[in-house]
């Protein structure tokens, strides 16, 4: 068991075991990446026992935080909080006895350079390696949604823009399931004041409100970027600024 996986979450936790039994699978437990979640222990307990009371399948991980996470970043005070966050991530897969936990890289192509390239290696492994020696039952993964996006988007072959498609509509979703667990409230209420804004946050908030009410229709970041009255490379530049991913 564990070869293969599927996500899980704690509103049909149930449904999720009884493929798990069916088919042999384990779990990629997605309910603990949310700050909103990790910063309530009473929560994180209530959301633990309920995995352990239905029974982890074997092979197991857990997707760790990754909203904000840059451990790389040059700014110490955002490095600190990054580890902080992978800390805690660390901390829950030990209590669930899962194999590994998922974290993303937040590396953006975009910004691709011999100096960011190489500080984001440096920095990442120098902490990867404090995780791996602390909790060494527990192996780790890393993933970068984006980058994925960016080489089908560069145009590879006749395929390539359905899968653009396809990410961007996943990017979409994640961004609806978070507005729907609160995730950002404090940056709302940062914004609320229209004359705090600036017009690409206004843009970004109007793109969000389309893509929210229209995410079942075909969205290309061509059409999001002319709403804007941008350039593609530059919206999808303001769209990962701006919802920090």
């Amino acid at each position: 068991m564990g070869r293969f996986l599927i996500t899980s979450r704690k509103e049909q936790l149930n449904e999720y075991k009884q493929i798990s039994d069916e088919y042999g699978v384990a779990f990629e437990i997605n309910d603990f990446y949310n700050p909103v979640v990790l910063d309530d222990q009473e929560r994180t307990e209530v959301f633990i026992r309920q995995y352990e009371q239905i029974g982890i399948p074997e092979g197991s991980t857990m997707h760790g935080a990754f909203l904000d996470v840059t451990v790389f970043s040059q700014d110490e005070a955002i490095r600190k909080v990054s580890r902080q966050r992978m800390e805690q991530s660390m901390q829950v897969a030990q209590r669930l006895k899962v194999k590994g936990v998922v974290f993303h890289t937040n590396c953006i192509p975009m910004l691709s350079g011999e100096e960011y390239d190489n500080q984001v290696v440096e920095f990442t492994v120098d902490y990867l390696k404090v995780l791996l020696d602390k909790y060494r039952d527990i192996d780790i993964y890393l993933e970068n949604m984006f980058d994925k996006l960016l080489k089908e988007y560069q145009g590879k072959d006749e395929f390539s823009s359905i899968l653009c498609r396809m990410y961007c509509e996943e990017i979409i979703l994640f961004i609806i399931r978070c507005q729907k667990e609160n995730i950002g409230q404090s940056h709302k209420m940062m914004v609320e004041e229209a004359e705090d804004k600036s017009i690409e946050d206004m843009e970004m908030e109007k793109a969000a409100q389309y893509m929210n009410q229209h995410f079942m229709e075909p969205l290309t970041l061509h059409i999001m970027a002319v709403r804007s009255c941008m350039s593609d490379s530059y919206f999808f530049f303001v769209f990962l600024r701006f919802f920090s991913f």
